[in-house]
């Protein structure tokens, strides 16, 4: 049976009748209001917040699993850019080498040229100094 206001309201007013107003007050005052919950009530509620609170944790559980799944692609691309890097890095320094020597072999036909250019003007001076002798001589 179901306790309304209704019912208590009954109550109260045979209670007036049969222990008087005053007593009946006071006896009414300690009475739980109607809306008390049941052991059965709370059982009820306890089942229900226990599947929700299981269906929550379920969902975070989901939403946890995804974002350790997209910081596992994000690690994986972090370990491919530094695999590129530690490429390109190697690539550099081969460069590097490669500049080096292509500058050493620069340097060496720029000597060579030098010494060409020394040896040419000795030669057409040479030349020279044979022409002008030759005309000396012979010609003029």
């Amino acid at each position: 049976m179901t306790v309304t206001e209704e019912s208590r309201h009954r109550l109260h007013q045979k209670l007036d009748q049969t222990i008087g107003e005053e007593d009946a007050t006071t006896l009414m005052e300690h009475l739980p209001p109607a809306d008390v919950a049941t052991k059965q009530d709370l059982a009820h509620l306890r089942t229900q917040i226990d599947a929700n609170v299981d269906h929550r944790c379920g969902r975070l559980d989901h939403k946890i699993d995804v974002v350790d799944g997209k910081f596992a692609v994000v690690g994986e691309r972090f370990n491919t850019i530094e695999t590129l890097i530690t490429s390109l890095g190697s690539q550099v320094t081969e460069l590097g080498k490669r500049i080096d020597g292509f500058d050493r072999r620069v340097e060496a036909q720029a000597a060579r040229a030098d010494l060409l250019f020394w040896q040419f003007l000795g030669a057409i001076l040479a030349v020279s100094a044979i022409v002008f002798t030759a005309v000396k001589l012979f010609g003029g």
